[in-house]
């Protein structure tokens, strides 16, 4: 079993260059990373910002 790590969205903001008005836009929209609603606490697991993350990679083939 692995420990999860749970972020605020202030430490993904500094770790992952994320902002927090982007990631509250996108939590409403429906669009953004998956997140964890504790109390009235936000928290992003590690693990679903990294998969966010690769599948938003852009592969282009323009030279």
């Amino acid at each position: 079993m692995t420990i999860q790590t749970y972020l605020t969205g202030e430490q993904v903001e500094r770790e992952f260059g994320l902002r927090r008005r982007w990631l509250a836009r996108h939590r409403f929209n429906g669009t953004g990373p998956k997140y964890v609603k504790a109390g009235r606490r936000v928290l992003y697991r590690r693990a679903d910002l990294e998969e966010y993350l690769a599948a938003m990679t852009v592969h282009t083939s323009a030279a």
